[in-house]
């Protein structure tokens, strides 16, 4: 089987949407002589102009590692949402790796030459980014103090690039993000319902960055910096966590301020944030490829193999085994 020595992509640049990714590669011929080539993997990138807003839907399961290029042409806010998988995403002042199951929020603009996206072989990725033209979000925040220390905190950097809120993907927006790609509308009425999406998609974000501020409101500073030292605490025990009981008195809690508080001021119950950071931590140990599946799963605290690929798949869309490939599985 003919394997690609070097892999890269380029876009072509084309007026209609949506448009196809190509994927750069060269193999070698008889002679060791590399030949160009260019092989379409199964990648799907659809692009829409809705008013003003602009909405990309992304379903990536590339063969090889796959590098992808993009650039924002003007002021923009952007959210976008893992349903599956997780990308590496860089520019040119910072990088991290995005998960599924996560809201991320930014702002934009063209001072960043590009944005480099980077998706693991054989992983499922499904992704919706909404593109707002950042005017828009000072009518957005209007009579709204949450919005507005929000935008203004975006628009004081002098940089092209600053991250806005992640959290949790809500099962408002998860249905969202399922509408918006499931739908079965086409011509003008895909556009009305695409349009309805999209605003629900910004009403209920704008939302939840009101819960987030207001996270703390009902805990006392010494409640907070409890729950960020149990959170710590878990994090640091991935392998054996402590259980419930022994975490709120680790903490300097009582068992139900513990649950109740957490879930204030992260979003989501202790254990499912246990289980999130299980699956973070897993990804990143199966990119390194230097353990094989059974120690990856050990290491994240699972001892059953077929547990921890269960859970990993529900998370990513793929098994552990597809990432780090045959050779390390």
């Amino acid at each position: 089987m003919l394997r690609l020595k070097r892999l890269s992509m380029t876009m072509l640049n084309l007026s209609s949407w949506p448009f196809i990714f190509f994927l750069i590669g060269n193999i070698p011929d008889q002679d060791d002589m590399y030949v160009s080539v260019i092989f379409v993997f199964a990648i799907m990138i659809e692009r829409k102009q809705i008013k003003e807003f602009i909405l990309i839907k992304e379903q990536h399961q590339p063969t090889e590692l796959a590098n992808l290029q993009t650039n924002v042409q003007a002021e923009v806010y952007a959210l976008s949402l893992y349903l599956s998988g997780a990308s590496h995403v860089s520019n040119p002042t910072s990088e991290e790796t995005k998960y599924g199951g996560q809201l991320y929020s930014f702002y934009a603009n063209p001072i960043i030459e590009k944005f480099e996206h980077q998706v693991e072989a054989n992983q499922k990725l499904e992704k919706i980014t909404v593109l707002v033209p950042f005017e828009m979000m000072n009518a957005f925040s209007a009579g709204d103090p949450n919005i507005a220390r929000h935008v203004a905190a975006l628009s004081e950097s002098s940089h092209g690039y600053v991250k806005g809120v992640n959290y949790q993907l809500t099962p408002q927006i998860l249905e969202i993000g399922h509408q918006i790609f499931n739908h079965k509308y086409a011509g003008s009425l895909a556009d009305m319902f695409l349009e309805s999406q999209v605003l629900a998609l910004l009403v209920e974000h704008f939302t939840q960055i009101g819960k987030l501020r207001n996270a703390t409101g009902s805990l006392s500073n010494s409640d907070v910096e409890k729950l960020r030292n149990a959170k710590e605490l878990l994090l640091s025990k991935l392998e054996n966590p402590p259980s419930l009981i022994q975490l709120a008195k680790a903490a300097n809690l009582n068992t139900f301020k513990l649950k109740t508080g957490f879930k204030e001021l992260f979003g989501m119950p202790v254990y499912k944030y246990l289980q999130k950071e299980r699956m973070k931590k897993a990804f990143e140990l199966l990119e390194a490829k230097q353990m094989n599946v059974q120690e990856i799963a050990w290491r994240v605290g699972y001892s059953s193999l077929s547990s921890f690929s269960n859970s990993f798949l529900k998370m990513y869309g793929v098994r552990p085994s597809e990432i780090l490939g045959e050779k390390y599985s």
